[in-house]
């Protein structure tokens, strides 16, 4: 087993960058929680990081170092990372920041419309609720009185007219 130093000086340059492209995802992952500031989204953000930062670490250890992880591959993500943080994050994170705001403004524009469909479609729910609801009871109600009415004894006054009207019925055929 030979031991290239060209191959490793490779790899760790390599290593450096992925150390980099780290730190700008962990940059662009900042600005996103600093311009919503809620915590489910604090650890989202986090989980997401890790398990993308994991991933990439393994499928560089699988590609570039033929299935091991070697410690110098480790250093140079971690230099990378700190680099980035040190040299370019002052410069890059208000760069993050504006296009969080853009896309923020961008999603509030196109979610507008939408909003107000919603609203509408509520009203217009509650609107029909109150008037089936109207035209239920109303319906409910007719169907009862064409059931109960009796159309022989179109008197109003409910039951104390029945009771009369019987009276007078009875009265009548003991009359005769």
């Amino acid at each position: 087993m030979e031991n290239y130093v060209a191959g490793q000086l490779e790899c760790l340059g390599q290593a450096l960058l992925l150390g980099l492209v780290s730190g700008v995802a962990y940059d662009l992952l900042r600005a996103v929680r600093l311009r919503w500031r809620y915590r489910w989204l604090t650890h989202v953000s986090d989980a997401l990081y890790a398990v993308a930062l994991g991933l990439a670490v393994f499928l560089f250890a699988m590609g570039r170092g033929q299935g091991e992880l070697r410690l110098y591959m480790l250093g140079g993500i971690a230099v990378g990372s700190v680099v980035y943080f040190v040299f370019f994050s002052c410069l890059i994170r208000p760069l993050w920041e504006f296009w969080t705001d853009t896309a923020a403004a961008l999603a509030d524009f196109l979610w507008r419309p939408v909003a107000w469909i919603i609203e509408f479609i509520k009203k217009a729910v509650f609107i029909a609720k109150k008037y089936f609801y109207f035209f239920k009871k109303y319906a409910t109600i007719k169907k009862y009185l064409s059931k109960h009415r009796n159309p022989k004894n179109t008197v109003r006054g409910g039951r104390c007219n029945e009771k009369r009207q019987k009276k007078k019925n009875s009265e009548k055929r003991q009359k005769a």
